[in-house]
């Protein structure tokens, strides 16, 4: 129990110290809202490929057939063999077969991330209209604009901090033993599933401050600020999610599919 606490105690710091690394580059580099909001959008973009290592590592066995629709992805026919693997000696063992659950799961999450772009690269930043291009092209547009070195030296740093938390409660706790491949799939897929929400909340936002005719400080910090909370919100309900049995209301929003555990 001591254990524990003192474990959520750690995560809870260092989930702090990942999301103010961003406001010293506001001050230390003299960035604007959406150039620090572009390491936030690079380290949950890592975070979520993090979590497709784990799936890796689940120990229980899948069942597929108690899916019940939802999120809980299916399997898919990878010609890979139903051994494992132990890379390091203090780890749970890798099995092979757990990979057939993470391609049905990858199009949906990376579309997503990618989409959040608008949220925190395009919306607050009012300076910059980039009209007249497919999608695909202003979006990269936008990402060419908010890059800076320091950023992803920054998005670097926060990456391997949130990645070390992850692989602390999956694989040094061993919370893998308590999931199968296909549960840990469906994670990044809720994840994006509520920052999707988030974005579409934004939506009206974003449309206000133009019809309003907001100043282009007030929208970049304004969306600095609303992007920020929700970061915070959704990385503390995730590290609650790995720690608490009866987690709270939008913590149960995280939590994958339990019929197998029944």
């Amino acid at each position: 129990m001591v254990e524990s606490k003192t474990g959520r105690r750690t995560g809870t710091l260092l989930l702090f110290v990942v999301n103010t690394l961003p406001i010293a580059g506001l001050i230390g580099f003299g960035w604007r809202p959406f150039q620090a909001l572009f390491v936030y959008w690079v380290e949950i973009g890592v975070t979520l490929l993090g979590y497709y290592v784990v799936v890796l590592f689940g120990q229980r066995d899948s069942k597929p057939e108690q899916k019940g629709g939802g999120s809980y992805p299916g399997p898919v026919p990878l010609p890979v063999p139903d051994g494992t693997f132990r890379p390091i000696r203090s780890l749970p063992p890798l099995r092979y077969r757990n990979a057939r659950y993470i391609p049905a799961s990858v199009p949906l999450v990376a579309i997503v991330w990618f989409l959040l772009s608008r949220a925190f690269l395009d919306f607050p930043n009012t300076g910059v209209v980039i009209e007249g291009r497919p999608t695909v092209e202003s979006i990269g547009g936008y990402i060419a604009i908010s890059y800076t070195p320091e950023g992803l030296a920054t998005a670097a740093i926060a990456s391997v901090i949130q990645l070390s938390v992850l692989g602390r409660d999956f694989l040094s706790r061993r919370l893998v033993d308590r999931y199968s491949a296909a549960m840990l799939a469906e994670l990044p897929i809720r994840i994006v599933g509520v920052w999707f929400v988030v974005l579409l909340l934004l939506v009206p936002v974003y449309a206000g401050t133009i019809v309003f005719d907001s100043g282009r400080g007030v929208v970049g910090w304004g969306f600095f600020l609303l992007l920020l909370g929700a970061k915070l919100a959704i990385d503390l309900a995730l590290l609650r999610l790995r720690y608490e049995p009866n987690p709270g209301l939008f913590t149960r929003l995280f939590v994958p599919n339990t019929r197998e555990t029944e």
